[in-house]
């Protein structure tokens, strides 16, 4: 009934089928399971109208409230599969369709693998990793020094390796490239526009190559970044977007 290309005229039959034969009725050993699956594949091939052309091959009157309402279901199903074909309802198909992804990889990053084929047996070690919450020794008492960073990363996971750390408190700024030690993911490289050819060691930003060092040496450079901005009296505290589900849980891994 349906080409090979295609899924979506089997799942219209199958939704068909549950209408006639809904699943939590049980209908296997019932004499009128022949005719609700006959009814289905009617519907299917002729339409609605179906009904109307059962009573007339039995010598019934189809009587004028069904010939209407046959007529009206029609003509809204061919609406929709018009609506269908449009230009408009495939955009539309397909931004609904990233935002689920972006949404289910949203998810992914705050709560893991929660789901899979041997979800368990897999992993290697579960993720424990707790961040130490800031000392509390005198802590009102203390000048704080804001830092607002931010990372770029390989992925978007918290497996990800650092490709840019920057940073700016006041007129001071901070701005170094990482060396990625993973392949940058495709989503990853349309955000911050970074890619890696390992064929030149070069690390390019929209297509122009920038000066890199190993993520560690990157890293050495933040923490004496940090320490310039303030005396041994005064506390370092930094602030990012999403700072607690993934740029600190990177950094700390990091380090």
């Amino acid at each position: 009934m349906s080409k090979l290309d295609s899924s979506n005229p089997n799942e219209s039959f199958n939704n068909t089928v549950r209408s006639k034969a809904p699943k939590d009725k049980h209908y296997s050993e019932s004499g009128s399971l022949a005719h609700r699956l006959s009814a289905a594949v009617c519907q299917k091939n002729e339409g609605y109208k179906y009904v109307a052309q059962v009573h007339e091959e039995l010598g019934l009157s189809p009587g004028i409230a069904t010939t209407v309402t046959a007529a009206i279901r029609d003509k809204d199903v061919n609406r929709k599969r018009t609506v269908a074909k449009t230009k408009e309802f495939k955009l539309q198909r397909l931004k609904l369709k990233s935002q689920r992804s972006s949404e289910t990889r949203s998810h992914e990053i705050r709560e893991g693998d929660t789901y899979c084929s041997n979800v368990i047996a897999d992993a290697q070690e579960p993720d424990l990793t707790v961040i130490p919450g800031p000392s509390e020794d005198n802590c009102e008492h203390i000048e704080k020094v804001v830092v607002f960073y931010d990372l770029e990363t390989t992925g978007l996971s918290r497996q990800s390796s650092i490709t840019q750390i920057s940073a700016v408190c006041e007129e001071q700024e901070f701005n170094r490239y990482a060396t990625p030690t993973q392949e940058i993911s495709e989503d990853a490289c349309r955000v911050t526009g970074l890619k890696f050819n390992t064929a030149t060691n070069e690390l390019l930003y929209n297509d122009e190559p920038v000066s890199h060092k190993h993520p560690q040496q990157v890293l050495l450079d933040f923490i004496q970044f940090l320490m310039s901005l303030c005396a041994s009296d005064k506390h370092i505290v930094l602030a990012a977007h999403n700072n607690r589900r993934f740029d600190s849980i990177i950094y700390y891994l990091i380090n």
